[in-house]
């Protein structure tokens, strides 16, 4: 160990707050990056990266659950007696063959509150359009992000971590217009971009040099060429169906880079530009409004909703603990995290636009609604089924 028993000026950047401190740093090995030092309790502080969450991984790419594919039920012809193996499914997001179940019921959830929560406010504030309009926000946090943590204590770095990081996230939303909540998704990675020369993948200031020095293209094309893959990431069907194509793929890590950032999807009259940039500015966060091509709109109806959210659940970030436990990566804030609607209209309007939107989709197989009656393949007639236990 390497003490440094100099003081140096740190700087807090995290959630907003600054202030300088004279405190003596103990470094940790000649190379280290994380800096120790002690609160005012004399309880040990460690400072740690935003790199701790770059382990995350994608829906499909775990295990099964304990009892996914095992025979549950044996369904039993009446008229010829041939009998039928009914497997179980486990409705894990890292299931390779449940995932797009559980995404389909998340979903399902998420976008029955968020319409629900936008029909209250309009009803609740003199039925104004303009005050309740769905609006998508990606907000990315600095890089080089990291924030003091203690270095003993019960909750485990990476969820104390997760944590902080969504706090901030949030207080940014609301700083940018989200006064009311709404529901964040955390992604941890972006795809890089493919040379259309070579078909190699990069990410996007790779690219650029890669393009000008094995290439030799001038700037001109260079821009030309960037500005065309931007447009193809701007369109969600476009990217969700390259995200598809990916995931297929065993090295999907090798087409993707770490750059966390949040989803945010909520009510509200606008989003602020102004404030977009102060966030920037004075917090290091870039909030990007999403909107539909060339449009000023950012969702326009239910079905854009409905595409976006099942887009934005296909590559969720999935993060466990030390201890193999699941992380909450989803989180609502704000005052629509206690609100809840049971109106039945909105249910069967939200399951008819997942339907159409999965279907544009093309990321999953075809899901079907309510009960279906399970026919003998040799004669025809009705199976009874005996569950196994």
């Amino acid at each position: 160990m390497i003490e440094d028993t100099t003081k140096e000026n740190l700087r807090f950047t995290a959630s907003g707050r600054e202030g300088v401190h004279n405190l003596p740093i103990i470094r940790i090995g000649p190379y280290a990056t994380n800096l120790l030092q002690y609160d005012e309790f004399g309880r040990e502080i460690v400072y740690i990266p935003i790199t701790i969450l770059s382990d995350a991984l994608l829906p499909g790419k775990g295990k099964r659950g304990k009892n996914c594919g095992k025979i549950a039920a044996i369904g039993v012809c009446e008229n010829c007696g041939t009998k039928i193996p009914l497997k179980s499914t486990c409705y894990q997001p890292l299931c390779p063959t449940c995932w797009h179940k559980w995404r389909f019921r998340r979903a399902k959830g998420y976008l029955t509150k968020l319409e629900g929560f936008r029909r209250y406010i309009y009803v609740n504030r003199g039925r104004n359009w303009k005050v309740s309009k769905f609006h998508h926000v990606i907000a990315s946090p600095p890089p080089n992000l990291e924030y003091p943590l203690l270095a003993e204590a019960k909750t485990p770095e990476k969820v104390r971590f997760l944590n902080r990081l969504v706090k901030e996230a949030k207080e940014i939303a609301e700083f940018v217009g989200f006064r009311d909540g709404g529901l964040m998704i955390f992604h941890p990675y972006r795809l890089k971009w493919p040379c259309p020369e070579c078909n190699q993948w990069f990410k996007p200031d790779e690219l650029k040099e890669h393009l000008s020095k094995v290439h030799l293209k001038d700037e001109e094309d260079i821009e030309e060429i960037i500005e065309k893959i931007r447009e193809q990431d701007d369109d969600p069907i476009n990217e969700g169906r390259r995200w598809r194509e990916i995931l297929k793929k065993d090295n999907w890590r090798d087409y993707v880079y770490y750059s966390p950032h949040f989803h945010v999807f909520g009510v509200a009259n606008t989003i602020d530009g102004l404030a977009c940039k102060r966030a920037y500015e004075k917090f290091g966060w870039v909030v990007h409004r999403v909107t539909k091509g060339k449009s000023k709109v950012s969702i326009g109806n239910l079905k854009d909703l409905a595409r976006s959210l099942l887009y934005c659940l296909s590559h969720v970030g999935i993060l466990k603990d030390e201890k193999g436990r699941m992380i909450r990566t989803i989180r609502w804030f704000g005052d629509i995290s206690h609100f809840k609607t049971f109106n039945k209209k909105v249910e069967k309007e939200v399951l008819v636009a997942l339907l159409k939107a999965q279907k544009r989709l093309k990321d999953a197989p075809e899901i079907v609604i309510g009960k279906i009656k399970l026919i003998c393949p040799k004669c025809g007639s009705m199976l009874n089924i005996i569950s196994i236990k």
